[in-house]
């Protein structure tokens, strides 16, 4: 499984330090399960997001799905095509209104 991490995944990584080791932890279960996310609906659709703490979540994409349910054409990444199937992009983590303001 392979994973790519946005510059905003860093850098919230960073500023949440306190809760670094369960993210940590949480990541690596997506690595292994992929599909355990809750699928997002709407403008965000194509991103499954997965509870850390109570109102904090991490945003990501699984590229094989997205491109199964056709949501690659409305989540548009720009390296879509460069990316295998078997991919776990990170978009976001952070309190639940935060994270899901994905540019």
């Amino acid at each position: 499984m392979n994973e790519t991490f946005s510059d905003e995944f860093i850098k919230s990584l960073k500023k949440f330090s306190s809760v670094r080791k369960r993210i940590v932890n949480k990541i690596d279960k997506i690595l292994q399960h992929p599909l355990m996310g809750e699928p997002l609906k709407y403008d965000l659709r194509g991103l499954l997001s997965v509870p850390v703490a109570k109102n904090f979540v991490i945003v990501y994409s699984y590229c094989r799905i997205c491109r199964k349910r056709g949501d690659d054409k409305i989540l548009r990444c720009h390296d879509c095509s460069d990316m295998i199937d078997e991919t776990v992009r990170f978009f976001d983590v952070g309190p639940h209104d935060k994270a899901y303001e994905i540019d």
